[in-house]
């Protein structure tokens, strides 16, 4: 599989990135973490930038696993659904 290489700019800092996905979806993710942080920044101006990296790995931690939580969530509501119908089959 092809390594990508990227440099993306992240808060005003420099970093090299190097994924096994295409250039473009990896500089969509520095794009969103750099604007989430940026949000961050906005709403606390004397965050440090450790920090609001911290935070906003958390917020997007926390998004997934209100996600995956979800995805379970329907998983089961539609085995359910499922085991039901056998049952009136």
């Amino acid at each position: 599989m092809c390594r990508t290489r990227i440099n993306v700019d992240i808060m005003g800092r420099s970093f090299n990135i190097v994924g096994d996905k295409k250039s473009e979806y990896l500089l969509s993710i520095a794009r969103e973490v750099d604007a989430k942080m940026k949000e961050l920044r906005n709403e606390n101006p004397n965050l440090m930038y450790d920090t609001a990296a911290i935070l906003t790995a958390l917020n997007f931690c926390d998004e997934l696993f209100m996600l995956k939580n979800e995805k379970e969530r329907k998983a089961e509501a539609a085995e359910e659904e499922a085991e039901s119908n056998l049952i009136r089959s």
